[in-house]
């Protein structure tokens, strides 16, 4: 269910939400195109420009909250799904809330709605059962309005009115058959006491407002009371004829001909979230929701968001179970200016025709703006144009070309790490760990990740002049030039100078680095689905690499064939890029990089917890080859490392863990880019679980269980790729487009420390006996070697062969970290 405080601060206008078409729910938005058609009818009926109505709105709107009482006067729950979540939790904490006394009830009442203690004519401060709602009637004399404010779910027994959920005759159609018989014990209960209200305030208005159930019940009461008015207008009068509810987040409960007939006869007006669920899920998606169960079509709709499929059609649902928000919905898209198209078309008509008025209308005029300023019903003017220039065109098609573009950079990158790489130092001769030869090759492999380093924030400086653009095209050409050193030179004319490794990691790491942040720049206006197909190009690159470069060479391919073919898919990528990227008016506006720093506090506190994720990620990532180091060719046994049964080819056992790698971070980036995150609450949720699943990764592999190690790997690699969707989608809704370089160099550049760390970590561990070991029986390298660096020297080693490690470790990681420092100040 929608917040109550979100649809309140969506009405005033604040961002509290982010334009997302799209979410994971979407599985049991079956009346999403019933409710479009509905849409259409109400924007004909209520334009937003009408001041009064999104006026009276917003009071009902907080009348809606002050049902709540003190529950909502001090904001113990922003929704009914934390309710929940506090009552199946915390009891105590909704036993409070539920039981608080009646006079601290009325008083919070009251305060929120300032009104006189003798302006409250009854209230019901809790549910004294099933189907017997709280509400409150009060007269407010400034509105003129009679007020039934009836609140939403907050106790178990408001969840059981909620699951009555069987469709029963209602007037001259159907409804929810737990709201219809609340509605009718509440019209029971204060009928005669609103008839005495409204004879003794002949010109005021009879209102009633909900949130969430309150505002079904509300739609229904009046529903009830208009019909009743029409039967017998003598008893009724015109009090009861006029009546009108308001709804925040009111859930679909009435049939059509019901919900067009309150909304043509404007009774009843929905204010609700463009992305919240409830408005769209009814009986008939509920319905289809469980045969989709049963068909196990949850699975193919996973299958439909990593693919970016368009959904099949679906059988026509039965006219008896379709349900609809009540009354006129004004939908509102957070984060947008909330005027609507038409109704944008309608007021410069209306300026264009308009004589020069008279004095007292153009005072007139002038009220109503400052009424308007008062609703505060826009954003502000910075917000606006922010906004706006994130909007993504509509309907904008992907260019899945742009794939890859990324794919042939990270088969580049893939070159340098798993296989490949151990290929490589087999062309030079360096076969035994534990070598000074073997150390020196993992010092200038991490060359990579210095490259990286550099380029993350040194682009800005070195190539400030240029596009992001023109930086593309050099950072593939760094690429280019670094995998040709191994291609020609070790390869194919047998050099075997060790240092060919660090010229040629730190250029193919100088080309990563700067492609990275500025291809995703670049593409930011194609789209967002555009850029959720590009992303996957980066684990489609390691699995084109590893997976068929493993299964190639089991046939006996030789290794330099895989490297030619990576060095002649880059001038492809390199000639798409230039084919299809936009450049010129289309690029991307990007503000200077000293600016973007002097302007920080713009984007980088929102950026913090995507660093902390993206250190965390790439320090996963770069450890997990350690594997490698705890199983040696030939065969891989599958349940005991020490055991000589339940075998595998070591060969078969890693193409399968690349598999799972691929599947990991290629399914997640697409699905964690349309995931929606309209608050910052929400994205550091998503983060947690993402940081959670690397977590649990790194430690089912320091169990060293061969079996339970493509399980791990998928873990860490599904956390990887659902921050990299995160971070992309919230750089592009949350961060000023000016500054989008700037927080993508950023993030980059803080993942690559964590890479450096983790290359760092692998290494000395190795150097610490894991590698002589034959086998880590007990612990992943890099936690070994973290738990020895703090461990410190006064503690007992874990092993005879590591007494020395400690001094060393720290001996390297403080080296390394002076190195980083040293240049970091450089750059910056």
């Amino acid at each position: 269910m929608q917040s109550l405080w979100n649809a309140v601060g969506d009405l005033a206008g604040r961002r509290s939400m982010s334009q997302i078409s799209i979410d994971p729910t979407a599985v049991i938005r079956r009346s999403h195109n019933d409710v479009d058609k509905y849409q259409k009818l109400c924007k004909g009926l209520s334009p937003w420009d009408d001041l009064q109505t999104l006026s009276e709105m917003l009071m009902a709107a907080v009348y809606s909250r002050a049902a709540y009482a003190y529950t909502g006067r001090r904001g113990l729950f922003d929704s009914v799904t934390q309710g929940a979540m506090v009552f199946s939790v915390h009891r105590a904490a909704f036993d409070f809330a539920e039981h608080v006394d009646d006079a601290s009830n009325e008083a919070a009442f009251l305060d929120m709605m300032c009104l006189a203690p003798e302006d409250l004519v009854c209230a019901q401060w809790r549910s004294l059962g099933p189907l017997q709602p709280a509400f409150a009637v009060a007269r407010d004399h400034s509105l003129q309005w009679i007020v039934v404010s009836v609140r939403g779910t907050l106790s178990l027994k408001d969840i059981l009115t909620d699951c009555a959920v069987n469709s029963v005759p209602f007037l001259e159609g159907t409804a929810h058959e737990g709201f219809v018989k609340t509605s009718q014990k509440l019209l029971e209960e204060i009928e005669d006491v609103l008839r005495k209200e409204m004879a003794a305030h002949k010109d005021y208005r009879l209102v009633f407002c909900g949130h969430s159930m309150g505002g079904a019940v509300s739609a229904m009461c009046v529903a009830m009371l208009r019909d009743k008015a029409a039967k017998d207008a003598d008893l009724y009068g015109p009090w009861a004829s006029q009546c009108c509810a308001y709804g925040i987040g009111t859930p679909a409960v009435l049939s059509r001909n019901i919900c067009e007939r309150l909304a043509q006869s404007h009774a009843a007006f929905v204010a609700v979230n463009a992305q919240d669920w409830s408005p769209r899920a009814s009986v008939s998606s509920v319905s289809e929701l469980l045969d989709n169960l049963v068909e196990l079509s949850l699975a193919r709709t996973v299958i439909r968001m990593a693919t970016g499929s368009e959904p099949q059609p679906r059988r026509p649902e039965p006219a008896q179970l379709e349900q609809l928000p009540p009354g006129v919905v004004l939908q509102i898209a957070p984060g947008q200016v909330l005027a609507s198209e038409m109704a944008s078309a309608d007021m410069k008509e209306a300026k264009a025709e308009e004589v020069q008025p008279e004095p007292e209308v153009k005072d007139k005029a002038g009220n109503d703006l400052a009424a308007k300023e008062d609703v505060d019903l826009e954003m502000s003017q910075s917000d606006a144009t922010e906004d706006l220039e994130n909007l993504e065109k509509p309907d904008q098609p992907p260019v899945r070309i742009m794939m890859l573009v990324m794919l042939s950079m990270f088969q580049g990158y893939a070159s340098m790490v798993g296989p490949l790489q151990s290929a490589y130092k087999h062309r030079l001769g360096i076969s035994t760990d534990g070598t000074a030869a073997a150390h020196a090759f993992t010092q200038a492999a991490v060359g990579v990740h210095y490259g990286k380093l550099i380029a993350r924030l040194g682009h800005n400086v070195i190539f400030a002049c240029l596009s992001p653009w023109a930086r593309v095209v050099i950072a593939m050409g760094f690429m280019f030039v670094g995998i040709t050193i191994p291609t020609i030179l070790v390869f194919s004319l047998g050099w075997d100078w060790v240092g060919s490794v660090f010229i040629a990691y730190i250029l193919s790491g100088l080309g990563l680095g700067i492609f990275e942040v500025t291809f995703l720049s670049v593409i930011t206006p194609l789209g967002r689905a555009t850029k959720a197909w590009a992303i996957v190009g980066a684990p489609a690159g390691f699995a084109t690499i590893n997976i068929l470069g493993l299964t190639a060479s089991s046939f006996g391919l030789e290794m330099v064939y895989i490297y030619w073919y990576i060095l002649a898919c880059l001038p492809v990528g390199l000639f798409l890029f230039y084919s299809f990227a936009p450049r010129g008016n289309t690029e991307l506006k990007t503000a200077n990089f000293g600016s973007s720093l002097l302007q920080a506090r713009r984007w980088m506190p929102g950026m913090i917890p995507f660093f902390a994720a993206q250190f965390l990620s790439h320090f996963a990532m770069e450890n997990w080859p350690a594997i490698f180091y705890m199983f040696h060719p030939p065969m891989v046994p599958l349940f005991n490392p020490k055991s000589d049964q339940h075998l595998m080819k070591w060969g078969q056992f890693f193409a399968i863990t690349y598999i799972f790698i691929f599947l990991g971070d290629s399914i997640s980036r697409r699905i964690a880019i349309y995931l929606s995150t309209p608050s910052l609450r929400r994205r550091l949720v998503f983060l947690g679980l993402a940081m959670s699943c690397i977590a649990l990764g790194l430690y089912l592999e320091s169990l060293a269980i061969a079996i339970i190690i493509p399980l791990a790997i998928f873990l860490v690699f599904w956390g990887n790729g659902t921050i990299y969707g995160l971070t992309a989608h919230h750089v592009d809704k949350h961060v000023p487009s000016e500054h989008n370089l700037a927080s993508y160099s950023f993030w980059c550049f803080v993942g690559d420390l964590g890479a450096v760390l983790g290359g760092i970590l692998v290494d000395s561990n190795r150097a610490g006996g894991v590698e002589e070991s034959g086998s880590d029986t007990g612990s992943f390298p890099a936690l070994t070697a973290l738990r020895r660096l703090f461990a410190g020297p006064g503690e007992p080693a874990a092993s005879a062969k590591l007494p020395s490690y400690p001094d060393k470790a720290c001996g390297v990681l403080s080296a390394e970290l002076r190195v980083i420092c040293s240049e970091s100040v450089v750059f910056l």
